[in-house]
């Protein structure tokens, strides 16, 4: 309170005041706090019927308390599925005073920006997370506006799936036709569900011999037919095409004739 028009208590005298004003959030704006009793007491003695108070009303406002969080980066390796995050800390200086506030009795739910399900050229694996929105809960009420809450932005990451392969052998009789082979076992992880994979090998033979069947290139297509090839490194153990000589019989034929 404040005195006013030049008005105050004589020297000595002690007023204690009690108002009915109450607010606890800020959405409680401009709540009137009005004089509900008062005293004054000079050296043990009551002398407030000395005094004419005539009280103004004032208001109670709560405004909004600022908080700094910072978004967590996450990380996976590609498996298909998509990569969102609304992991937080609290900014360096705000976890000690406000922790006690937001954590078990409120509840803070985000809504950010970043979203990633695959590696491609124009992301190169990664994407920005920044806060877009949020909801502060406490029991069953809805208390955002009772806080300005700004985020430090993150990033989220799709890593390149490794996959190891071993290409098969083959091999036939000669028959004059061309042997390939393109055919693999994986060993170890697989591609993601719903993922297929095809490799073009560099191995090719058709005379009696043998060579190293290599893989050339790969592709990876989802389920929906999106060629997600570059969310993967394919690791190849070449193998081998050998073609074995042909094994013939011949036959001589027997003749005969009468002496000439």
């Amino acid at each position: 309170y404040e005195f006013i028009n030049d008005t105050s208590l004589i020297e000595g005298d002690i007023i204690t005041i009690e108002t009915n004003g109450s607010v606890t959030y800020v959405n409680d704006k401009n709540t009137l706090n009005e004089l509900s009793n008062h005293i004054i007491m000079n050296d043990g003695v009551d002398v407030t019927e000395s005094y004419k108070l005539t009280p103004t009303p004032g208001t109670l406002t709560i405004t909004p308390r600022n908080v700094e969080i910072e978004l967590l980066p996450e990380s996976k390796e590609y498996d298909g599925t998509q990569l969102t995050s609304t992991k937080w800390v609290y900014s360096s200086g705000f976890e000690d005073t406000i922790k006690e506030i937001i954590g078990d009795k409120e509840k803070l739910v985000l809504t950010t920006s970043g979203s990633i399900t695959y590696y491609t050229n124009e992301n190169n694996g990664v994407v920005d997370n920044e806060l877009l929105d949020y909801s502060l809960i406490i029991d069953g009420k809805e208390l955002k506006s009772n806080y300005i809450i700004t985020a430090v932005p993150s990033t989220l990451t799709i890593t390149k799936r490794q996959v190891n392969i071993v290409i098969k052998s083959d091999s036939k009789t000669h028959d004059g036709s061309t042997l390939t082979m393109r055919e693999f076992d994986v060993v170890g992880k697989n591609v993601a569900t719903g993922d297929t994979l095809s490799i073009t090998t560099n191995g090719s033979i058709k005379n009696v011999g043998s060579i190293t069947n290599s893989m050339t290139s790969y592709k990876v297509v989802n389920s929906i037919g999106l060629d997600v090839s570059l969310s993967y490194v394919v690791n190849a153990t070449p193998g081998t095409l050998t073609i074995d000589k042909a094994e013939y019989i011949l036959a001589t034929v027997s003749a005969g004739k009468n002496y000439d």
